[in-house]
């Protein structure tokens, strides 16, 4: 269902906040992590080459990683092209891992 009530700027960014704070309570400290790690990846890599370069620190199979990055994909995070095209974090996924990096501060 769409929300078509006409909001303030002040109220539209009222719900953004309570939305945003909604998404990062129900993420996992892997999910989070792929997200930091995607926000500061500086070049343009495939999907399966940054779950090898993520891998090098994880405490978990490569498997886990790749049902990780579905899951955020599905959740609308992230997006790649099954590991032939890069990967990159969504509009959401930047402003929800932007305020993960803020809350690690």
């Amino acid at each position: 269902m769409i929300l078509t009530t006409q909001l303030s700027k002040s109220e539209n960014d009222d719900v953004l906040n309570s939305l945003a704070i909604i998404v990062i309570d129900t993420l996992s400290e892997r999910q989070k992590h792929i997200l930091l790690s995607l926000l500061e990846k500086q070049e343009s890599v495939s999907a399966t080459k940054f779950i090898q370069n993520v891998l090098i620190g994880a405490d978990c199979s490569q498997s886990t990683l790749w049902n990780t990055l579905r899951c955020l994909k599905k959740q609308g995070l992230v997006d790649f092209a099954n590991g032939t095209g890069s990967i990159q974090l969504t509009n959401v996924g930047k402003i929800i891992g932007e305020k993960v990096k803020n809350d690690s501060k």
